[in-house]
Formats: C-alpha cells, structure tokens, sequence
C-alpha cells in the first residue's frame, strides 16, 4: 500500500472534509483540508509519472460530483509524491536510558490521522516523567514509560487498522470482502454507539496516568 500527496495550492479550502468511495482504481483517504493535502491509494508498483495533474483533478472530481452538478475549482498541484505506508511498533519502547518517541517507535497508516497526536501522547508522559524525577527523585514514571505509553499505541494502531480495512478495497479482495466493507460502513452510519466509538477514537482517546 503507498500514499501519494498532491499539495493544492492557491484555491479555496474545501469544505467536505471525508470523502470514502469504492470505485475502481483508487480510494479516496479521508484528511484536513486546512492545509489542502489529498491523498489516494494507488498499487504498490505505481509510479508518479503515471500521475499528471489533469489525472489527479479528474480523479478528485469523480469523488466530489453531485447530483447538483458541483465542479471543483481548479489550481495548481506544487508538489507530489509517492509514500510507501506500513504499520510498525517498538516494543519496548526503552532500553535503559534510552527512551524513543513519536516514529522513531511506531508507525500508523494515515487513515485514522492518529501519528501527531501518538507522538505527542508520548511526549506528553516523558515530560511528566521526567518532571517527577527532577523534582522528587522517583524513577516511577521513568521505568513506566513504555508500560504506560505501550496501552495507547496499540489501541490507536487496533483503530487505524481498523479505519484502513474498512474504507479501502484491496487487490485480492473478493464480493464477501466487499459486502462486508459495506455492511460495515452501514453500521457506522446508522448506530449511535458505533458512531460513538468511532468518534472517541478520531478525535482521541483519554490521556492516562503517566505512571500507577
């Protein structure tokens, strides 16, 4: 699986802001339009010339097209680029004194947009930990780094395995494969509960202690 991001420039920013289809060749990843970045999956082998920009916008209007015959505005693509995208956690996330952060200790897809907010997690329980130590001298927080930082890792990456199952078609992926992607978006637009947890897990779960 790879990402491609062509970054958009000089145009209004769009105002939906997910957009999830299942038409062949590619599906569309749901992202910020804040910073107009767009990103599709594209095959493993693909390379970047076989993205012009006339592709690339055919692409994104396919995707935006309404019944009331909406046109997207048109401008220039500055840059593009093909990402290899994968999952991957360290554990643990320590060795001694020696304590990793951010990707340099696990890797999320950017479906669930969940690799910022990890690594700040992260941060967030070293700098309580070592404020503890400087402060009073225990080395609680310290030797319950990974511990506790590990709890939230791995159920961000449940989530965005999760999140890149559910909206993306794959190349060996059979009918049943297919009913189920749909029965399962279904379900998430027509329960509360699965709304729910859906919604809990985007925007983000609760800090923990940084040590007990």
């Amino acid at each position: 699986m790879h990402r491609r991001d062509p970054l958009l420039d000089d145009r209004p920013a769009l105002e939906l802001e997910t957009v999830v289809c299942f038409e062949p060749p590619l599906e569309f990843l749901p992202d910020s339009f804040i910073r107009p970045v767009v990103d599709f999956i594209v095959a493993r082998d693909d390379e970047i010339d076989n993205w012009p920009d006339e592709r690339i916008w055919e692409e994104l209007q396919r995707r935006f097209e309404t019944h009331d015959g909406f046109k997207l505005k048109r401008g220039p693509i500055v840059q593009k680029g093909i990402t290899p995208m994968h999952s991957f956690v360290v554990e643990p996330m320590q060795y001694g004194r020696l304590m990793l952060a951010g990707d340099a200790a696990h890797i999320v897809p950017p479906t669930g947009a969940k690799g910022l907010n990890l690594a700040i997690a992260d941060v967030r329980v070293l700098a309580r930990a070592f404020g503890d130590f400087y402060t009073t001298g225990s080395r609680a927080g310290l030797e319950g780094y990974s511990e506790t930082c590990l709890r939230r890792v791995w159920k961000v990456q449940r989530f965005s395995w999760w999140m890149t199952s559910m909206l993306h078609r794959f190349p060996n992926e059979d009918s049943f494969q297919h009913q189920l992607h749909l029965a399962e978006l279904d379900y998430v637009t027509s329960s509360r509960a699965q709304a729910t947890a859906l919604a809990e897990n985007y925007v983000g779960l609760p800090f923990d202690e940084p040590y007990s």
